[in-house]
């Protein structure tokens, strides 16, 4: 019945793209729009990391040496310490300092696929697929790329002191993923003048394994234990820490372990233009790519750690 039903809308858009309707035509690419943003959402471990905020046009500012756009967001202010003074004396003055950090947005593209409508025609395949899942998952590896590549440029190399926190940030553990091993690596971004408690981790989906069976063997003997070793590690949290796994192992390899504090304190991420396909028709050719506009700046290194267990 469903593959029934993907060859039924198959060829209801593709009667679509191939009419000389431009009605019919902007249909068609709105179907295949809708289609690619919520795969898009779906497949990006960035969003979960930092929630997207809403794009506002009057928030961007001219720049005077380029013209990419740009946004500017605040850091909480300065605030005075307490002290002890004399009775019969006034406090000293204290004014209060804010800084400003960037969003400068990019535009992503994928490439051009050009395809034959009448050869399509072969395929028993949704066309949505054909069209949109590819080059979807091309602009979702992209943006997961750039975060992953500005991270590890910020941590630097395995433990080497960053000098705007005073401490390595990028550890090697010297151990393999334990309880006691995982819950002394949240101590990383807790040993820092700002005491940021870490809640997400990132690792590579191998690394389920580990926690699978540290559950079983953490919890011998209970129902839990029993259900865990039948069924596998589904927890979306452990020790507190929300769990990501992704399956980009060529962006984070085995054994690497990002940590992330709550997004107050780490950045910002804006989504100006979401995942968008554009669509040409000529003849019997249907020529596409997708692009998105949007904006990450990390702005807390000491929201931010890399620890590496021994895989």
């Amino acid at each position: 019945m469903q593959d029934t039903q993907a060859i039924q809308d198959s060829e209801r858009l593709l009667d679509m793209l191939m009419s000389d309707s431009d009605s019919l035509n902007k249909e068609a690419k709105q179907d295949l729009d809708d289609y690619t943003r919520t795969i898009n959402r779906e497949g990006s471990f960035v969003s979960k990391i930092i929630e997207p905020s809403d794009f506002d046009r009057s928030r961007l500012v001219p720049d005077m040496h380029t013209d990419q756009p740009k946004m500017l967001f605040e850091y909480e202010t300065t605030s005075p310490f307490a002290a002890p003074v004399d009775y019969g004396t006034t406090p000293s003055d204290f004014i209060p300092r804010g800084r400003r950090y960037p969003v400068l947005f990019s535009r992503v593209q994928t490439k051009n696929v050009a395809i034959d409508l009448l050869e399509l025609q072969t395929y028993k395949q949704d066309v949505r697929k054909i069209l949109g899942d590819n080059m979807t998952k091309d602009l979702v590896a992209l943006r997961d790329h750039r975060f992953i590549r500005a991270c590890r440029n910020i941590l630097g190399p395995k433990n080497a002191v960053l000098p705007w926190v005073g401490k390595a940030m990028n550890v090697d553990m010297n151990a393999p993923i334990s309880h006691s091993s995982f819950v002394t690596a949240k101590n990383t971004m807790r040993d820092t003048p700002f005491s940021i408690e870490s809640n997400k981790f990132l690792a590579n989906h191998l690394h389920i394994r580990d926690f699978d069976v540290m559950a079983v063997e953490e919890l011998q003997g209970t129902d839990k234990s029993v259900d865990i070793a039948f069924k596998g590690f589904t927890e979306a949290v452990y020790s507190g820490i929300r769990m990501m796994f992704t399956i980009k192992k060529r962006l984070i390899q085995t054994g690497e372990t990002f940590w992330f504090g709550d997004q107050d304190y780490l950045g910002r991420y804006v989504q100006w233009i979401p995942p968008t396909m554009v669509m040409k028709k000529e003849d019997t050719i249907v020529q596409s790519y997708t692009y998105e506009v949007f904006g990450i700046t990390i702005a807390h290194p000491g929201a931010l750690a890399l620890n590496n267990f021994i895989a």
